[in-house]
C-alpha cells in the first residue's frame, strides 16, 4: 500500500547519484521509455496517497496524515526531472495546494512564485502562470489573516483617528496587489476580493482618506464587481 513509502526516501539521491549532477545525462534519460513510465508511475502513485484524503471537508490534520508521503513522491519528480519537463509547473503547483490546504501560507506562497516567475522550469500555460500569481498574493494575505493583521470585522473608524502605521510587508503587499490589478487576469473575482481587502486593511489601520478614495476608485473601475453593493 502506499504507507509503505520508506523505499521512496531515498530516490531522489539515488538519482542524484545516477545523473552525478549532469545535466546532460538527466536530458538523455527524458528521452528514455524507462525513465518516461517512472516519472509517470510516480505521479500516479501521488494521486493514490490523494485519494485517500476524505471526499468531503478534508481538514487540515486529515492532510497531515499524507503530508510524509504525498510531498516527498511529488518533490521527487521536481528533484530527478529536466526543468523543460513540461508537467514539472504543475507539480510544483500542486505542491503549493497541498501547503495551503496545511495552512502552511510561506511555502505555499514559496511554490506558487516559482510557477508564475518561471524562472526554475517552463511554464507553457499563461493561465496557469496567472492562477499562480493569485494564489501566491492569497497566501500572502492568508497569512496576515492568520496573524490579525487583516480584521475579520470591520469597525467604524473615526476620520479624525490616529493612523496606525502598516507593516512593511503589508505596504509592500498592497503595491503588489495594485499593481496586479491594474492588468487582465483569468481569475477577476479573485483579483476583485484581494484589492478589496487590501482597502480594509487600509481603512482599519486608520488611514480613513486614502481608505476612501481607494474604495471610490474601486467602485469606478470595477462597476461589475459583486463587492462593489459593499463598499
Amino acid at each position: 500500500g502506499w504507507k509503505d513509502y520508506a523505499r521512496f526516501n531515498n530516490i531522489y539521491r539515488d538519482f542524484d547519484g545516477f545523473f552525478d549532477g549532469n545535466p546532460g545525462a538527466i536530458a538523455k534519460a527524458h528521452q528514455e521509455e524507462w525513465f518516461k513510465k517512472f516519472k509517470k508511475t510516480l505521479l500516479e502513485y501521488a494521486d493514490q496517497i490523494y485519494a485517500t484524503l476524505p471526499k468531503k471537508n478534508a481538514n487540515e490534520n486529515d492532510f497531515r496524515v499524507v503530508q510524509g508521503p504525498y510531498l516527498l513522491t511529488l518533490n521527487t519528480y521536481m528533484r530527478i526531472t529536466d526543468p523543460r519537463d513540461e508537467l514539472k509547473a504543475r507539480v510544483r503547483f500542486r505542491i503549493g495546494e497541498f501547503y495551503a490546504n496545511l495552512k502552511d501560507w510561506d511555502k505555499a506562497q514559496a511554490a506558487f512564485t516559482d510557477v508564475y516567475q518561471a524562472k526554475l522550469f517552463v511554464v507553457k500555460e499563461p493561465e496557469l502562470r496567472d492562477q499562480a500569481r493569485l494564489r501566491a498574493m492569497t497566501a500572502r494575505y492568508d497569512a496576515f489573516k492568520e496573524k490579525g493583521i487583516i480584521p475579520q470585522d470591520l469597525k467604524a473608524v473615526k476620520l479624525q483617528s490616529p493612523k496606525k502605521k502598516l507593516p512593511g510587508d503589508v505596504v509592500e503587499w498592497i503595491k503588489w496587489v495594485d499593481e496586479v490589478a491594474a492588468q487582465k487576469t483569468s481569475q477577476p473575482e479573485v483579483m476583485d476580493k484581494l484589492l478589496f481587502e487590501a482597502n480594509r486593511v487600509v481603512y482599519a489601520h486608520g488611514d480613513v482618506e486614502l481608505a476612501y478614495r481607494r474604495m471610490l476608485s474601486y467602485v469606478g473601475t470595477r462597476p461589475n464587481s459583486k463587492l462593489t453593493p459593499a463598499v
